[in-house]
């Protein structure tokens, strides 16, 4: 019987530490799916840093990112139109 506890309390924690864990690191693939997407937009480069901003804060909300601090955590430049 202690063995089944034990086994049962193992269990249990590890399920703590994927649940607790699981949505940081969706947030992150989210993230990383919207950075993709601008490598990928092609016209990207005819944009000005404002839009590019404007543009990267919607996709941040359309894919629920909340625990990135935009202000805090992303700049975004344009050097000779990329």
């Amino acid at each position: 019987m202690p063995a089944v506890l034990v086994f049962l309390a193992m269990f249990a924690l590890c399920f703590l530490v994927g649940f607790k864990l699981y949505p940081v690191f969706f947030e992150h693939w989210q993230l990383q799916s919207v950075v993709q997407g601008f490598e990928d937009d092609s016209e990207i480069g005819e944009l000005t840093a404002s839009e590019i901003s404007k543009r990267f804060r919607i996709r941040m909300q359309t894919n629920n990112i909340r625990a990135v601090d935009f202000d805090d955590s992303v700049s975004i430049e344009k050097d000779d139109g990329v």
